[in-house]
């Protein structure tokens, strides 16, 4: 038994609380044992007799197979740790200050673009080192990263066939059309993280600015409808908080 690399779970970041004695376990779920080589190794560290180990066991290793946390193996071979505390655990990319917004929260102050953003060249070398160590989660985001859609997609074209990562871009929704809906899942793009900051046009439009609410609603229908799952993320405020 051991990890696979291409697990997806509904949380936009993957995580998943475990105690020490999970722990341990999952470190023997490495590729080389077997089910019952984990059993009575775990007998052993723990000192219960296996009898007792044998029902947690499967109940706990048969819940980790169905979220994609693990997988059997029909050949018992060595399968190296996804992480291993040698390199970013996550990582997101600010490809620009430019924003088609004035949200009254914004963390960046975004709007304009600074005179010395990342160009196509200096995204070169940096996604090389992405791919090597293969950060994740690995996000893009802002200002408003889709303004810049070349680079998106060229950069989601190198990085999303990496099944070791979980790829996202962090968006306003409001310049997604149907057709660059298409253009971000052809390119790979299966993960969208949208700012809805209310239920209603009159709350969010107050934070984002008029018309973003029917902007961003229809850019998360168009990603849908091609297959990109969408996260809604709120920023909670005294605007918002009543509802």
């Amino acid at each position: 038994m051991g990890f696979t690399h291409d697990f997806i779970l509904d949380a936009f970041t993957k995580l998943l609380e475990i105690d020490e004695s999970a722990e341990v376990l999952l470190q023997l779920c490495d590729g080389t044992r077997t089910r019952g080589e984990i059993i009575h190794e775990c007998s052993n560290l723990s000192g219960e007799p296996v009898e007792e180990i044998e029902n947690d066991f499967d109940a706990f290793v048969n819940y980790l197979v169905e979220k994609g946390v693990l997988q059997w193996v029909e050949e018992q071979s060595y399968i190296e740790p996804v992480y291993q505390g040698t390199r970013p655990l996550s990582l997101t990319i600010a490809l620009t200050f430019a924003c088609n917004l004035s949200c009254s929260f914004c963390s960046v102050k975004g709007g304009s673009p600074l005179d010395n953003e990342l160009t196509t060249d200096d995204i070169i070398p940096l996604i090389e080192q992405v791919k090597k160590y293969k950060p994740s989660p690995f996000r893009l985001s802002g200002g408003e990263p889709l303004l810049r859609k070349e680079i998106v997609l060229s950069i989601l074209e190198e990085v999303c066939p990496l099944t070791e990562m979980s790829v996202s871009v962090l968006t306003n929704g409001t310049l997604v059309t149907k057709d660059y809906a298409q253009q971000l899942y052809d390119a790979g793009l299966r993960l969208a993280r949208v700012g809805v900051d209310g239920h209603t046009s009159a709350v969010h439009d107050a934070l984002r600015g008029k018309g973003s609410f029917e902007k961003a609603v229809q850019g998360i229908k168009h990603l849908q409808d091609v297959g990109i799952h969408v996260n809604a993320a709120a920023l909670i405020c005294h605007t918002n908080y009543p509802y």
